[in-house]
């Protein structure tokens, strides 16, 4: 798999430093942190490292989308032209993706035809589905045998990143399915909970945005939401709290979707220890934190969304920083209202 060091090489191109980049043209900020293969790219010159995944990044610069520098002077002033939808998603560096979909019966239409908006995955996300999946790359020459998969990331229209909005709905090119996109108010954008790294990318039939993840249902198939977040390793506490709960079954059993807000095993252990072991032990309290960390839609909680992938069909569990304690947890509240609790929690 290419580091995201060498990837950064390869599709960036040039890098300069701040200084350079907040009076020079056509420049743009890339944040990214190498531990974890993360990279966003930016279309602004002022941007600040943060913490994703509790891991420091930092911010580098490019040219801006659709600029590139002229070789022998030190600016973005060159203006690259427009081309194709396959050959952007190559020019993105989604390149195994772009092998796929022009072996497939899309090819033609996604070079010449119609209007349409195109997601793809970086190739760092699809060689990991890859081998999630078992499939030999040498399968990529006939896209046709994953006509599906493509099409779930086909929209029949152009839809930019100011049009988007928290729960948008847009139809896939897969029948019957719809793409849900979300933007959030720390500037974190998705597309069915895989984050959007590198946005509105123009071709000359319309446009590609570049995301961290594949869009397959059947991936989504495979286990229950507990499962995954047992799997992640993350939220060891969380997870033996929703099996020990009653309302955590129902969840396991569940075809309504839901949001979890999923807090770590650090967060855990910022509560005092007996008074988490009580909210454990205690069924109706139980339940009150499990449901406290439960929605239906997604929204976003004081506690800090550190990341959002973990993607099932029963729902979408999103990673916290602390936990979301309800007054339900206080001994004296629970012995007062153990009827109303069984009501509300079992």
């Amino acid at each position: 798999m290419m580091a995201m060091s060498d990837y950064m090489q390869t599709n960036i191109g040039f890098t300069v430093d701040r200084a350079y980049a907040l009076y020079k043209p056509n420049v743009c900020a890339v944040e990214i942190n190498d531990d974890i293969s993360y990279a966003y790219y930016t279309e602004s010159k002022q941007w600040n490292p943060r913490k994703i995944c509790g891991k420091p990044t930092f911010v580098k610069y490019k040219c801006c989308t659709g600029y590139y520098r002229v070789s022998g002077r030190p600016e973005c002033t060159g203006v690259k032209p427009l081309i194709n939808l396959i050959e952007t998603t190559r020019r993105v560096g989604s390149t195994k993706f772009a092998k796929l979909i022009e072996s497939s019966r899309f090819a033609e239409e996604l070079r010449n035809g119609s209007p349409l908006m195109l997601f793809v995955p970086s190739n760092d996300a699809f060689e990991n589905y890859l081998k999630i999946k078992g499939i030999s790359q040498k399968w990529l020459h006939d896209g046709n045998r994953y006509i599906n998969l493509i099409a779930n990331h086909i929209i029949d229209r152009r839809v930019l990143s100011s049009q988007w909005q928290m729960n948008l709905l847009i139809p896939s090119r897969l029948q019957g399915n719809a793409l849900r996109i979300n933007k959030f108010s720390n500037r974190m954008e998705t597309v069915n909970c895989r984050r959007i790294i590198r946005k509105d990318q123009i071709a000359t039939n319309e446009v590609v945005h570049v995301i961290d993840g594949v869009l397959d249902l059947a991936l989504a198939q495979n286990s229950d939401i507990i499962e995954l977040a047992t799997r992640d390793g993350r939220f060891g506490i969380f997870t033996k709290a929703l099996e020990n709960s009653e309302l955590g079954k129902r969840i396991r059993f569940s075809g309504i979707p839901c949001t979890i807000f999923s807090p770590t095993d650090d967060a855990f252990r910022n509560i005092p220890e007996k008074q988490l072991t009580d909210m454990l032990e205690n069924p109706n309290a139980l339940n009150a934190l499990i449901a406290h960390h439960i929605v239906t839609h997604s929204v976003l909680n004081d506690a800090t969304l550190v990341k959002s992938d973990i993607l099932n069909k029963a729902g979408v569990a999103h990673e916290i920083n602390s936990v979301l304690l309800p007054d339900h947890c206080s001994p004296s509240y629970r012995r007062q209202h153990d009827d109303f609790m069984r009501k509300v929690c079992v």
